[in-house]
């Protein structure tokens, strides 16, 4: 389970990586040439901007399980018992879930749709399934995180009850 989100990780990491690097260049330069230039020649850019904005955020809030950086209530939940602790992962993993569940389903019924109905972006011609599909991929991924990190969380709550580091 480890090696895989690892692979995970550095997916993940490389596609935010290489997504904001692309709004960034992107952006700039269409600021560039819209100052110097009476017409942009990337007319695109709000599109390419949004599409990889959608894939990135997605992908950062399954890195952001994984690695506990979620807005969460550590504040509270780290003061109680391990046993509560375990408690509590276990439950905000299943709300998570319940929620990517519904993500998922709202996701695919989006891609259906635009499957159906053939919906392209106007500037960039392609279909927008390639941004709607990035809900329920990031939903599945997410998922999985948020069982990822309750399961580490229940390991460790168990190890430091089992070394008396309450």
């Amino acid at each position: 389970m480890e090696k895989i989100f690892k692979y995970i990780d550095y997916i993940e990491k490389a596609g935010i990586v290489a997504g904001l690097t692309v709004m960034v260049v992107m952006n700039f330069l269409n600021v560039i040439c819209r100052f110097f230039l009476p017409q942009t020649p990337f007319s695109y850019t709000e599109e390419l901007t949004n599409l990889i904005f959608i894939w990135i955020t997605m992908l950062g809030i399954s890195l952001g399980y994984r690695t506990y950086s979620h807005t969460g209530l550590s504040l509270i939940t780290d003061q109680l018992p391990k046993n509560i602790q375990i408690v509590f992962a276990i439950f905000a993993a299943f709300c998570s879930i319940a929620l990517m569940v519904i993500v998922i389903q709202s996701g695919m019924g989006t891609v259906m749709n635009q499957l159906k109905f053939n919906t392209k972006f106007p500037g960039l011609k392609i279909s927008r399934v390639y941004g709607s599909i990035a809900m329920p991929v990031g939903a599945v991924l997410i998922s999985f995180s948020s069982i990822y990190a309750a399961v580490l969380t229940v390991r460790s709550a168990k190890k430091n009850k089992e070394t008396g580091d309450e």
